[in-house]
């Protein structure tokens, strides 16, 4: 019985590798979508079992032997051969109104598919046809629409798009751009009006950026500045009003910000100074009144804390 099977990439269904040309059988009697080899007896029943657009898959023609069980749009054997891939530019219309024939064609097709799917209204369709990559789409699409399309044109890093998306006037694009970390955009954003943008500029850590975003309105901008350690931003942010900023800098453990944030309001900066284990916090830290600063304390061992702790039930 001929049938049509569904693949991850790499031939695997359900964690069972398959190969082309292989035969595979089993002793148990096959009931579907419990036990069995599955497949879809109608091509387009595939596609209620895969999602092309969300993921890439291939599709084999295989024949059913021994025992076959019916199920709802699929069947189960205990037998099958994988006879061949599918001629996916044979078995599919670029012209379709289909949106999964049109998935599989971009994922498998050739030039003259992409060529007409570049193209096409849908915006889904566009999106897959820039995440190929090939430099004639990418030159159409840079200037698409839909930001969904432009992002993913800025997600292959080509400079002379990144030149053009430096400015778009979607956050997330900029944030894309800034992800790649080039010097001549980075100058731009650093200013940018969206927070995740800045945010995006200082994970890359550039020394003239964090001059500047250190004092950033952002907490989250300012939490990333800390995150780089660097002494003269720790100095400014120990004494940020934004909590997890403060947290940031214990976690660095100098002792100047430790001499600071073990009287933090802060349970949990003080948590993170206890978990330096220096004598001095934890002479003051072992008497708090937060709990898990006191199992923090404990965790170190000390006798002289532990005597005070042995009532305490974190101890």
């Amino acid at each position: 019985m001929l049938g049509y099977k569904v693949f991850h990439e790499n031939l695997n269904s359900r964690g069972f590798q398959y190969e082309i040309g292989k035969t595979y059988q089993m002793d148990e009697e096959p009931v579907p979508g419990h036990r069995g080899f599955h497949a879809c007896l109608v091509l387009d029943d595939v596609f209620k079992y895969c999602r092309p657009f969300r993921d890439t898959y291939r599709i084999c023609k295989v024949d059913l032997a021994g025992t076959v069980a019916e199920g709802h749009h699929k069947v189960a054997s205990n037998r099958i051969t994988i006879l061949e891939e599918l001629d996916y530019k044979t078995a599919f219309d670029a012209h379709s109104k289909n949106i999964d024939h049109l998935a599989m064609l971009i994922q498998h097709g050739d030039d003259s598919q992409l060529d007409i799917l570049v193209n096409h209204p849908h915006t889904s369709v566009r999106c897959e046809v820039a995440k190929r990559g090939r430099p004639q789409d990418l030159d159409i699409l840079v200037r698409d629409k839909s930001w969904l399309v432009r992002r993913e044109v800025a997600r292959h890093g080509r400079p002379q798009d990144l030149d053009i998306l430096v400015r778009d006037s979607h956050w997330a694009i900029r944030s894309d751009v800034a992800y790649h970390g080039r010097h001549q955009d980075l100058d731009i954003l650093v200013r940018d009006r969206d927070e995740s943008v800045r945010l995006e500029v200082a994970r890359h850590g550039r020394p003239q950026d964090l001059d500047i975003l250190v004092h950033d309105e952002d907490g989250y901008v300012r939490r990333n500045v800390a995150n780089h350690g660097r002494p003269h931003d720790l100095d400014i942010l120990v004494h940020d009003e934004d909590d997890y900023v403060r947290i940031n800098v214990a976690k660095h453990g100098r002792p100047r910000d430790l001499d600071i944030l073990v009287r933090d309001k802060y349970e949990y900066v003080r948590i993170n100074v206890a978990k330096h284990g220096r004598p001095q916090d934890l002479d003051i830290l072992v008497h708090d009144d937060d709990e898990c600063v006191r199992r923090n304390v404990a965790k170190h061992g000390r006798p002289q804390d532990l005597d005070i702790l042995g009532c305490d039930k974190v101890a």
